[in-house]
């Protein structure tokens, strides 16, 4: 939910100043805190004007922290009340950059509403709020999250190829979706990297042979600015790009060694699967 900070409405609107208001503010703060499993938000609220105060206890307003993501695109508004609430979501949840801001809207419409409070220029007016109409506001608070090292199932989404002239053993790369990179494989290749997924032996198979060269097609493909300007604002770009932050390369670097980086992200897949054979045979 967006909202313009100084925008003008046509009725009092509570902030984290006086303006509508001649005394009387909206307190709000959060803090995230990233546990193994979840990412906890502690949220401190204080409705410091009587009759807006009055309408949150008795349910005609409502406290809610809005929340977005941009990394997972989850937008959402959780109820909180007046004083120290705290919530939690997954850790896979969300990531990367993370705003909420407090929000107070109407449950109903409100006939006649007015406070001794208003500033000035309102004269003692007497106000329609319909059902859902933002009355007040804080300021916007943003966290960075950690975002996840991927791991080759959590970056690309395995289709099978519907074209019939498609070749059954080959699989191609598709960057047009926005949550994941896709492999096209032929009805063949799709079966069999399907059926390795369910093994230990299989899954690094599936690393080594297929979406290594994926992955390398992929990176040979994006790095370097142009491939910011096409492919930037796209979820799988963002996981990507923090990845190779991590590892100490930069994914804008026209001259990405691709081959290197490729092998680094998803740890030197053909050891591994030496290094499983031995544990096999030994």
């Amino acid at each position: 939910m967006r909202i313009q900070e100084n925008a003008q409405y046509s009725y009092p609107v509570l902030r984290e100043w006086p303006e509508d208001y001649k005394v009387g503010a909206l307190s709000f703060d959060c803090d995230a805190e990233v546990d193994e499993t979840d990412i906890l938000f502690r949220c401190t609220t204080d409705i410091a004007q009587p009759e807006v105060k009055h309408l949150v206890h008795t349910g005609d307003f409502r406290f809610g922290v809005n929340l977005e993501c941009q990394d997972t695109f989850l937008s959402t508004t959780i109820e909180i009340g007046d004083g120290i609430t705290t919530f939690s979501f997954p850790k896979a949840d969300l990531s990367g950059k993370v705003e909420v801001r407090g929000l107070i809207y109407a449950t109903r419409n409100i006939e006649n509403f007015s406070s001794e409070d208003f500033h000035e220029d309102y004269n003692k007016a007497l106000f329609r709020i319909k059902k859902g109409e933002i009355v007040g506001f804080s300021g916007l608070k943003s966290f960075i999250l950690p975002r996840p090292r991927i791991s080759a199932e959590h970056l690309f989404q395995l289709v099978r190829a519907t074209d019939p002239d498609f070749d059954p053993k080959s699989f191609k790369v598709s960057l047009a979706e926005d949550r994941k990179i896709q492999i096209l494989a032929g009805t063949i290749l799709h079966d069999h990297i399907e059926k390795n997924r369910g093994d230990g032996l299989g899954r690094l198979l599936n690393n080594s042979s297929v979406f290594s060269l994926a992955l390398l097609d992929v990176l040979n493909m994006i790095s370097g600015n142009e491939g910011a300007a096409e492919y930037g604002a796209k979820a799988w770009y963002a996981t990507l790009e923090h990845t190779l932050e991590t590892l100490g390369y930069d994914l804008k670097d026209d001259s990405l060694n691709s081959l290197e980086a490729t092998q680094r992200v998803l740890q030197h897949p053909y050891l591994e699967i030496s290094e499983h054979r031995k544990g096999v045979y030994a």
